[in-house]
């Protein structure tokens, strides 16, 4: 049995080991085992580079490791004043899947078709989750360019033709 996608927010490192502490009794009740590679810990406020004790489970020599970033469930979560998203891994995978098709379906595909690809298998790859984001200009601007370059990209192969 698996409990995947565990997020425990605090206020502060006594409350969060607070929390944890309650998950290890339940999940001990249900014979299930927290996976110490696969947990960690972010700190995200005016103090998020300060130097932070660990949150320890179950004895003192298990303890969570502090990260700059986490990936939950897929959008990579930074370490900073305000809750913030990293979009590079977003943009990697929109290019990769982007020239995949590319490469698949060569030069001499209509522009309709491309076109209807791009927005079928690459978009929803850069916009995941763009929903549930507090977006500041920055972060527009930077998905905004990725989306014109897939555009540009996409003229500039068929105007060779």
């Amino acid at each position: 049995m698996y409990a995947d996608d565990l997020l425990l927010l605090s206020i502060s490192l006594m409350h969060l080991q607070l929390l944890v502490n309650i998950c290890k009794i339940e999940f001990d009740k249900i014979d299930m085992q927290i996976n110490i590679s696969k947990s960690g810990c972010l700190r995200i406020g005016a103090r998020h580079a300060v130097t932070c004790e660990p949150i320890n489970i179950d004895r003192p020599n298990t303890s969570l490791k502090w990260f700059q970033e986490i990936k939950y469930l897929g959008i990579v979560l930074a370490s900073a004043n305000n809750l913030t998203v990293n979009f590079q891994s977003m943009k990697q995978k929109f290019f990769r899947a982007l020239n995949r098709i590319f490469g698949k379906v060569g030069l001499k595909t209509s522009p309709a078709v491309l076109c209807s690809l791009l927005n079928s298998f690459c978009t929803p790859i850069l916009l995941y989750a763009c929903e549930s984001l507090d977006w500041n200009n920055k972060s527009i601007n930077s998905i905004e360019n990725a989306y014109s370059k897939e555009f540009f990209k996409c003229l500039t192969l068929m105007t060779r033709k």
